[in-house]
């Protein structure tokens, strides 16, 4: 039996992660040390300089020594290394109220470290020195909204293969093994990683191919049909010139595009309200612009600002470079007007396969 590199780590509760914000001061269970003190998960997906720093505490070892990972266990091979790469991290919680535990969210080809780690000091500050023990690239953490935590497993009050109240949770025995009872039991695991597999798949598209590249092949609303690079670089200007205005308005701006449903973060430097920003560009007059339905349903469920930079001015050549742009910007309680949105595909459904014999139907 094959199983991927996985690594389940419970967390205490919160709603960012990202450090203590009002409304969301530190984590909440998670155990004891969390009771009167920021436990270090408080940052698991506070991004810096293009990197997560993430945080779990494994079992101590006998007299209380310095607890550390066991790579071995999730992958034989690594057992004696000091770290292993390409990981899955599911970081899950107790969500308050809640009898369950939910996935909070994740980190994809991760690296594990056996041992906690520490950061130059330059970026330590922004964690307030805590250590690590997870990373990842900033493109490769999810972090799912409160309403799109789902589900860990649901219980029938035995552990059966399901994690029970240890911190950190392998799918592999002290040996390397795969663990016997996940051969009858392991539905849970599969169904989530599926999910997160899911969730990529709408989020993040390959090559970085977004509504912006569909907005702009389509010549009847767009403008001329531009080539990958061109699409690119219109997309890439109009990101530059809202995250530059943002900044101006006296924003932290954090790209977050690669992992949500939106592409920027933006948050005052004396406060900690999150504005949500979705971004397009476009070289026509800017009348109408693409949304994907997870952009839609993001914009209806969060505060949310649209920002449109139309009449962008394309050089084309082998190296495409976009200038100009007149910026059109909707405030930040936009939200779609149903009216207003044009179905540009629908999905159809298929009849079933005809008996044999009949005329209709799939052949």
């Amino acid at each position: 039996m094959k199983m991927e590199r996985v690594l389940f780590a419970r967390v205490g509760y919160m709603k960012m992660y990202a450090g203590p914000q009002p409304g969301d001061l530190k984590p909440v269970g998670g155990g004891k040390f969390n009771e009167n003190d920021l436990g270090n998960e408080a940052f698991n997906f506070k991004s810096i300089d293009g990197w997560h720093y993430g945080y779990c505490r494994p079992p101590l070892k006998a007299n209380d020594a310095a607890s550390s990972i066991e790579l071995g266990r999730i992958d034989p091979t690594a057992a004696a290394l000091d770290q292993v790469g390409g990981v899955t991290v599911v970081f899950f919680s107790k969500m308050p109220g809640k009898p369950q535990a939910v996935v909070v969210g994740w980190y994809r080809n991760a690296t594990v470290f056996r041992e906690y780690q520490r950061l130059p000091r330059r970026v330590a500050v922004q964690r307030r020195s805590f250590p690590f023990n997870l990373r990842c690239a900033s493109k490769d953490a999810v972090l799912l909204d409160e309403d799109q935590r789902f589900i860990l497993y649901r219980t029938d009050g035995s552990k059966q293969g399901r994690p029970g109240t240890a911190n950190v949770f392998y799918t592999r025995t002290q040996d390397g093994h795969i663990k016997s009872n996940f051969r009858t039991t392991s539905t849970w695991l599969d169904r989530t990683l599926e999910q997160i597999r899911d969730h990529r798949r709408v989020y993040v598209a390959p090559d970085l191919e977004t509504a912006t590249d569909k907005e702009l092949k389509d010549g009847s609303r767009q403008g001329r049909q531009m080539d990958t690079k061109s699409r690119k670089a219109v997309e890439a200007w109009a990101m530059a010139t809202a995250q530059a205005y943002y900044e101006k308005q006296g924003y932290e701006v954090e790209d977050v595009s690669l992992t949500k449903p939106y592409d920027f973060e933006c948050r005052k430097k004396k406060g900690r309200t999150v504005l949500r920003v979705e971004v397009k560009g476009t070289t026509s007059k800017g009348e109408k612009v693409i949304l994907t339905r997870n952009e839609v349903e993001s914009a209806n469920r969060h505060a949310t600002a649209l920002f449109v930079l139309h009449s962008i001015v394309l050089k084309r050549g082998p190296e495409p470079l976009a200038s100009e742009g007149i910026p059109y910007i909707l405030s930040p309680n936009w939200k779609p007007d149903p009216k207003a949105l044009t179905p540009t595909a629908y999905e159809y459904q298929l009849p079933p396969v005809a008996k044999k014999g009949s005329q209709t139907g799939r052949t």
